[in-house]
């Protein structure tokens, strides 16, 4: 489901994630550390690891009993 919504968002990287916790950090509904910056989430995570993988079914089908 997460996918579906963001690629209606057009959302394909942990880039793209930053970028929308920087503008809302712009608008005052986020807050920040000194430490906290953009670069944070350069390449943070696989989105097809995180979101996609966990949920594909096997290519080879159900174990068969011998």
């Amino acid at each position: 489901m997460v996918m579906t919504v963001f690629e209606h968002w057009r959302v394909t990287s942990s880039e793209d994630v930053g970028s929308i916790v920087f503008n809302l950090i712009e608008a005052g509904v986020f807050g920040k550390t000194e430490s906290d910056r953009p670069q944070d989430f350069e390449s943070a995570i696989d989105f097809h690891a995180a979101f996609i993988a966990p949920y594909e079914t096997s290519q080879t089908g159900p174990a068969k009993r011998a």
